[in-house]
């Protein structure tokens, strides 16, 4: 079987659940990167963290990510701002 979701879809998805503008770049047919853009100091700058759909199973999809540091602080602060969008950490 085969499912498809498009691109505004999953960007409305996780952008109302971060509550933040993201965006999303295609790589490959497996592998998306969301990104994140920051001004500091005058400097405008994007964040992006590719994901690669490595396994779905039932209601399982898991996910690959190419930046175990930014994964880690990421989810830090998700954990932290939003504990009913991860219960299980």
């Amino acid at each position: 079987m085969n499912i498809k979701i498009s691109y505004p879809e999953i960007q409305s998805l996780l952008q109302s659940k971060v509550k933040t503008e993201i965006s999303l770049t295609y790589v490959d047919d497996q592998t998306i990167k969301v990104g994140k853009a920051f001004t500091v100091l005058g400097i405008f700058k994007t964040i992006g963290l590719k994901l690669r759909v490595e396994n779905v199973s039932g209601d399982n999809i898991v996910l690959a990510h190419d930046n175990p540091i930014l994964v880690k602080s990421a989810m830090k602060i998700v954990e932290v701002s939003f504990p009913e969008f991860l219960p299980n950490l």
